[in-house]
């Protein structure tokens, strides 16, 4: 899988998460999916995209992803750099900050997503320098 494809399938999770299109994002992902969350409890499993995202819609009432950057690392991974803006549910208190993912490919498709809040974090799990 080229940098090109990696990062296209990374576009097509994110864009399809985020239009609430759960079904069309969970195509993109590998059946044995791993999350990996400094936030929400680790899951692991076919079903595990589904979970994460039923915890993140408990309680944010709108998120969305902006000004994103890839940076494909190695044969198999993606470094994804962004700002998450979430409103929460109940308070409306939106809230902004530059989070992070690493995405991991198996066989063409996404195999593990590690979540950080933190995009140093992020930086370093994957071995590269700010």
């Amino acid at each position: 899988m080229t940098a090109e494809e990696r990062i296209a399938a990374v576009r097509r999770f994110i864009d399809a998460s985020q239009r609430g299109d759960l079904d069309a994002a969970a195509s993109e992902l590998a059946p044995r999916f791993e999350i990996d969350d400094t936030d929400i409890p680790d899951s692991d499993g076919q079903d595990s995209f589904y979970v994460w995202i039923g915890r993140w819609n408990e309680v944010w009432e709108t998120w969305r992803i902006e000004d994103p950057e890839f940076i494909p690392v190695g044969e198999d991974k993606v470094l994804s750099l962004f700002k998450i803006v979430a409103t929460g549910k109940g308070s409306r208190i939106e809230l902004s900050r530059d989070d992070a993912s690493i995405t991991e490919f198996r066989d063409g498709r996404i195999s593990k997503i590690g979540y950080y809040n933190d995009q140093e974090l992020a930086r370093e799990a994957i071995g590269l320098e700010s």
